[in-house]
């Protein structure tokens, strides 16, 4: 092989590597403005309910220690677990798993209908 055939490929793989690259760079940045937006829009939804849901529910690893199981729900085929808690006369919801803002208006109806939450 020639110098300028080895030249010639070493510019081809340097091209290639930097257009792969930008690429890569776009598509990870779209796909992070499109997660924040969806973020967003889902936080709005929750905010726009009757209450604050926000409230009912309890966050962290020790949420057991909170208070005690009133009610246990198994949903989205096991996928996660719905336990509703009672402290000092009040009833919180802890989720293993995620749940999106609809979902949780969605519990949240259902457990005032069925008379756990007033």
């Amino acid at each position: 092989m020639k110098v300028d055939d080895v030249l010639f490929l070493a510019m081809t793989a340097a091209v290639a590597a930097g257009s792969a690259f930008i690429v890569f760079v776009a598509c990870f940045s779209w796909f992070r403005r499109e997660q924040k937006r969806l973020q967003k829009k889902i936080l709005q939804a929750v905010a726009q309910t009757d209450e604050n849901i926000n409230d009912l529910f309890l966050t962290g690893r020790d949420a057991a220690s909170c208070g005690e199981l009133v009610a246990q729900f198994k949903v989205n085929h096991g996928k996660q677990v719905i336990s509703l808690l009672e402290s000092d006369g009040k009833r919180f919801i802890h989720v293993d798993g995620e749940l999106s803002g609809p979902e949780r208006a969605k519990m949240v109806r259902y457990l005032k209908s069925e008379g756990f939450m007033s």
